[in-house]
């Protein structure tokens, strides 16, 4: 859950520093995203390779759970300020509540709290494809853009960080007058 607190903590401060940014919605939404993205394509084979099967499990685990919560963030984010559409609340919920993801991770733990059985020629054609998409995901690319992604997400984490340090010095200040 603190996983899951702290990716929603820079969610939010991103969302606070729009006013800061000056850019238009739409590109607002690549931001969001860029910022906020999970990266498990990187995150779980490292994970495993470092932390042996253990450290593989336990990010497995914490990626289940920060996965559906950050792409709930990316949606709201995109059907929010996306272009042409007007933006607002109730198109983002609807956008939301209408997500095939949304719905296959709310299926696939209902089944799970159900004990529902896991076919075994089922789960064996998930594996393959999973070390498949793994690779993949890798040789696309992922690497380089987690690179480019992270140069422009610490200078706006700083500059939410000082701008808000500063309304607190001024708060200070002022109160002290």
């Amino acid at each position: 859950m603190a996983t899951v607190a702290v990716a929603l903590t820079v969610a939010l401060l991103t969302v606070l520093a729009k006013p800061l940014l000056q850019i238009s919605d739409p590109a607002f939404t690549s931001v969001g995203q860029g910022v906020i993205r999970w990266y498990g394509f990187v995150f779980l084979p490292v994970a495993g390779a470092v932390f042996g099967e253990e450290g593989l499990g336990t990010a497995a685990v914490a990626f289940g759970v920060l996965a559906p919560a950050l792409n709930v963030f990316c949606l709201l984010a995109l059907a929010r300020w996306r272009a042409g559409q007007g933006g607002g609340w109730r198109l983002a919920l609807t956008s939301l509540a209408r997500n095939p993801i949304i719905w296959a991770c709310g299926t696939g733990a209902a089944l799970n709290l159900a004990g529902v059985p896991r076919p075994d020629l089922l789960m064996a054609t998930l594996d393959l494809m999973g070390l498949g998409a793994i690779a993949l995901g890798l040789m696309a690319g992922v690497v380089p853009l987690m690179t480019v992604v992270s140069a422009f997400t610490i200078p706006i984490l700083l500059a939410v960080f000082g701008y808000l340090c500063g309304r607190g010095a001024s708060v200070l200040a002022d109160s002290a007058l």
